[in-house]
C-alpha cells in the first residue's frame, strides 16, 4: 500500500540527491605550485619536501 509516507520518503530522496549532485568540489586545484610552500612543481599539488613536512608533523602531532 503507497501512501502519504512513501510520497515523503520519495521527495527526501530526490532532494538528497539533488542536493549532493549540486555540492561544490572539494579537492585541490592543480595551480602549478605547492598549496603548501607555493614552490613551483609540474604535478599534484605538494612538492616532495612538503609533502615529507607534513607527514611528520601528521606522526608528531
Amino acid at each position: 500500500m503507497y501512501d502519504i509516507a512513501d510520497d515523503a520518503s520519495d521527495f527526501e530522496m530526490l532532494n538528497v540527491e539533488i542536493a549532493l549532485a549540486n555540492r561544490p568540489k572539494t579537492a585541490i586545484e592543480f595551480t602549478g605550485k605547492c598549496h603548501y610552500c607555493e614552490e613551483p612543481i609540474s604535478k599534484a599539488s605538494f612538492s616532495k619536501k612538503s609533502m615529507v613536512k607534513i607527514i611528520r608533523r601528521g606522526k608528531a602531532g
